[in-house]
């Protein structure tokens, strides 16, 4: 039971009944129920709108667990630009990094409206020293979390620009009751989120539009062919990894 998630009264979409579903699609959802029942004391539910920052500068510090929606998580350089580590939607849990490092520079923001389960930062640091499983099921996703972000900021350092794209476009995609899978944001979000700019993203999501993959509609970019996106996605992933066979050494 998730008794203690207090939610906020802005909002009646969002039900203590989602966030139990969240937390046992999670990590957590593994544990004992009286390691989940100390983690959940002190946690609220926290709707918040697409674009809004959720961890890092101008956000909040402590971990969450997404309720609904999907959040990016993402690396800053100090001149501006941004590379996307991953994203993350319902049932993730995103901040534990930052919550055992203080000063590790990475941020989420919202990238469609989220519903986030905010955990109490002290009081998950005390139930992780005081129980063994718990420090284990961390270390574990974070583990894998990072494998997954080495895999993602690995292809958009060696995949063509048209892979990284459609592999983003793939990401990103949404349900939407009438068009299908839409993508719901701009050309210069999906620069940003591969580390390129907007002219060149703006280029090839033209023709990618002429080869027939996608569509540009009200509501943002509809992936006219899924398939054949993730074509062009895979064919990019394979033609990075035979770029990175290293070579024998003459002898």
């Amino acid at each position: 039971m998730i008794a203690s998630v207090a939610v906020s009264q802005s909002t009646s979409t969002v039900t203590s009944e989602r966030a139990l579903k969240a937390v046992r699609a999670s990590f957590l959802g593994g544990l004992g129920p009286d390691i989940v029942r100390r983690l959940l004391e002190g946690a609220h539910l926290e709707p918040r709108p697409a674009q809004s920052m959720l961890l890092g500068v101008g956000g909040d510090t402590s971990c969450f667990i997404v309720v609904e929606g999907l959040a990016r998580v993402y690396l800053r350089s100090v001149d501006g630009r941004q590379t996307t580590a991953r994203y993350a939607s319902v049932g993730e849990v995103v901040g534990l990094p930052a919550l055992l490092v203080s000063d590790m520079e990475i941020e989420v923001s919202a990238l469609t409206d989220v519903a986030v389960l905010r955990l109490d930062s002290d009081r998950f640091e005390q139930v992780a020293a005081a129980e063994a499983a718990l420090g284990w099921a961390c270390a574990k996703y974070i583990a894998t979390q990072l494998a997954e972000s080495n895999d993602t900021l690995g292809a958009d350092i060696f995949q063509p620009i048209r892979a990284r794209i459609a592999r983003h476009l793939l990401d990103l995609a949404q349900p939407h009751p009438s068009l299908g899978l839409v993508v719901r944001v701009g050309h210069q979000y999906i620069a940003n989120s591969i580390g390129s700019v907007r002219e060149v993203v703006s280029r090839e999501l033209r023709a990618l539009a002429r080869d027939g993959l996608i569509e540009q509609v009200s509501v943002g970019i509809r992936l006219v062919d899924p398939p054949g996106i993730k074509s062009v996605a895979s064919a990019g992933r394979a033609a990075a990894s035979a770029s990175q066979i290293p070579r024998r050494a003459s002898s």
